[in-house]
């Protein structure tokens, strides 16, 4: 697979699985603020408020999805710092909402990162990709484990491609210990 096709085909996953479970409807009220004949029985405030988190929500989602597309087109043209660029916006606005701390919204974020250092590997720009995975582990490992060994992988495979193979072995050993922990756990 081509790269460009590759970026592409990562960014149409990345935005389908982003746009999918963050911007979700909103699950049914909880006891007590249930459905009364047909209606919402919830506070005009709360009604309000939730209003408003749907449409920064909407906002935000198409906001993401115009910088994913600017991306796949400056990758197409060859532009990488340009298309990083806006993959980068990505997190910014996400970093800037009230819903930066979300699960969801940095299981997406995982993926943004993912993304970025697979760029920066497909160049050959080691450092680079290591800087964005470090960062991208720091901002989810307690929330998200599946994501960040993801991440640790990667990392792994961008030492190997840069020719250290002690530092992509204490990664591989990493992804399968914290791997391991999870399958050894009755009931998972």
């Amino acid at each position: 697979m081509s790269f460009s096709k590759l970026i592409r085909f990562s960014a149409v996953v990345l935005f389908v699985v982003f746009s999918v479970t963050l911007f979700a409807q909103p699950e049914f009220p909880p006891p007590g603020k249930g459905l009364k004949q047909g209606k919402m029985n919830i506070d005009p405030e709360e009604r309000e408020k939730e209003k408003e988190k749907r449409e920064k929500i909407g906002a935000m989602k198409n906001t993401a999805e115009a910088y994913k597309n600017l991306a796949d087109l400056y990758v197409e043209q060859g532009k990488i710092d340009e298309a990083i660029a806006n993959l980068k916006k990505i997190l910014e606005l996400s970093n800037s909402s009230d819903l930066k701390d979300d699960p969801k919204v940095l299981m997406h974020l995982g993926n943004v990162y993912i993304t970025i250092a697979e760029i920066y590997i497909s160049k050959d720009r080691f450092s680079d990709a290591e800087a964005i995975v470090k960062e991208g582990l720091e901002k989810i490992k307690d929330t998200n484990p599946g994501m960040a060994s993801r991440m640790m992988l990667l990392l792994g495979n961008s030492y190997k491609k840069a020719g250290k193979a002690a530092e992509a072995e204490n990664c591989y050993k990493k992804v399968i210990e914290l791997n391991s922990q999870k399958s050894e756990k009755p009931g998972k």
